[in-house]
């Protein structure tokens, strides 16, 4: 009866010690799947920040472009406004010269209208002196016919 009663307390042993073991199994494998969805959670955290860098990147890139674009907006204005200028100074040039021109012939105008005047003057002396020649010559005829 003894030993059957001693090896019903070797029997209980073993079963605790299988318990035991049952637990710190299911304790391990417990670790393990924590290990395991932390690993998950940190490949996720690593994901996303890669995911904000590229978005990121995106973004600068993008800005790149519009200031790009800008500058080159700004150089094509700023070509416009050079050329507008030079077409204002084309053009006051061509109207100085126009005036130049309408000077010069209001000039010659008036030369040619003094010359006009000097000969109409030179004609008036001449007349003037071929009448006096007439009427000496008239004088001078009446004193002969009276002489004779």
């Amino acid at each position: 009866m003894r030993e059957g009663g001693g090896g019903g307390k070797g029997g209980e042993e073993e079963e605790e010690e299988e318990e035991e073991e049952e637990e710190e199994e299911e304790e391990e494998e417990e670790e393990e799947e924590e290990e395991e969805e932390e690993e998950e959670e940190e490949e996720e955290e690593e994901e996303e920040e890669e995911e904000e860098e590229e978005e990121e990147e995106e973004e600068e890139e993008e800005e790149e472009e519009e200031e790009e674009e800008e500058e080159e907006e700004e150089e094509e204005e700023e070509e416009e406004e050079e050329e507008e200028e030079e077409e204002e100074e084309e053009e006051e040039e061509e109207e100085e010269e126009e005036e130049e021109e309408e000077e010069e012939e209001e000039e010659e105008e008036e030369e040619e209208e003094e010359e006009e005047e000097e000969e109409e003057e030179e004609e008036e002396e001449e007349e003037e002196e071929e009448e006096e020649e007439e009427e000496e010559e008239e004088e001078e005829e009446e004193e002969e016919e009276e002489e004779t």
